[in-house]
């Protein structure tokens, strides 16, 4: 039975977030993340926890924060006639980019700065200078979690992990299954052009993400005006733990992307074990996000996030 394709989120609850207590997230270096004893760290923060964050990635922090100091201003120059825009019942405004990485063939242009007919800004002309540095650090981690991850689960799970519709070809291992799979990949500014947005309700509801994992740039609050102003990071950003109680997640200026398990790995991670005690199931972790509290209409929220897909030519393991 082939993978079917399910929608990017599942809802968990619809109901406004509060959180009394906050939480921060297990890290782990760069570096860290290429050496095998390692493993085992990564391990346990994913199956407790469901997300990790990574550290010291180099040369990052400098171009994420470059980059998306210039995400906002430069969506709003390109007008919402050209960038995509969604309105939230709470009054939020998203706008985006999107583009991917593909299997054998890598990184996708960003067609809307592409176009013939625009004109690029100033603020699109430093958003795309720093764009293949920051994508180029984003896969180079990706690639390093997935082989640390495959490396601690590894002796646990079945292989195959998946079959494919192409006669002969199988997915032995996390590693491939990261490596087969298309990367969607998401710059969103989060704007409220008013006071009178709903500020006990939530922006996006709890839920969990349908892809293996994903991989993101905790929020900065950046200038909606002005791109050379200092970004600061952004609250407003819940988990559900494994209790089942709401906590805010307080990151910290060391966080560089932070991983997080999707609902994708309970179709095939988590179902693939072989018999043994210590296997430890991935988490699927439900997360929240409300409109910061702390921002005012002169300010918005910038993110970026990578979702890791199955491969498409991927069949379940019991096909």
């Amino acid at each position: 039975m082939k993978l079917l394709p399910l929608p990017l989120f599942s809802l968990i609850a619809a109901s406004s977030v509060s959180a009394d207590r906050a939480v921060s997230p297990s890290r782990i270096t760069f570096d860290a993340l290429g050496r095998v004893d390692y493993d085992s760290l990564l391990v346990n923060a994913l199956s407790t926890d469901g997300f990790v964050s990574v550290t010291n990635i180099p040369g990052f922090k400098q171009t994420k924060r470059k980059l998306m100091s210039n995400l906002h201003s430069c969506l709003m120059d390109l007008g919402d006639d050209t960038v995509t825009a969604h309105y939230f019942d709470d009054g939020t405004t998203r706008r985006s980019f999107a583009t991917s990485t593909l299997p054998k063939i890598g990184a996708q242009p960003l067609k809307t700065l592409e176009l013939e007919d625009i004109e690029m800004s100033e603020s699109c002309q430093s958003f795309q200078r720093e764009l293949s540095s920051f994508r180029s650090s984003v896969e180079t981690a990706t690639k390093l979690f997935s082989h640390q991850l495959s490396a601690g689960m590894g002796p646990f799970l079945q292989t195959p992990l998946m079959s494919s519709n192409v006669d002969g070809f199988v997915y032995d291992s996390i590693t491939e299954v990261v490596a087969g799979g298309e990367h969607l990949e998401h710059f969103h500014s989060y704007q409220r052009e008013n006071s009178s947005g709903d500020t006990g309700a939530n922006t996006i509801e709890l839920h969990t993400d349908q892809g293996f994992f994903i991989a993101f740039t905790p929020g900065l609050i950046a200038s909606s005006k002005d791109p050379t102003k200092q970004v600061k990071l952004s609250d407003g950003f819940y988990v559900q733990d494994r209790h089942g109680e709401k906590a805010s997640v307080e990151f910290s200026e060391e966080d560089d992307l932070v991983f997080m398990i999707g609902d994708g790995a309970n179709q095939y991670i988590n179902n693939n074990f072989v018999d043994s005690m210590d296997a430890k199931p991935l988490r699927a972790t439900p997360h929240a996000l409300s409109f910061p509290a702390q921002i005012d209409t002169s300010e918005v929220r910038v993110w970026y996030g990578l979702m890791v897909l199955p491969p498409n030519d991927a069949l379940m393991h019991n096909s």
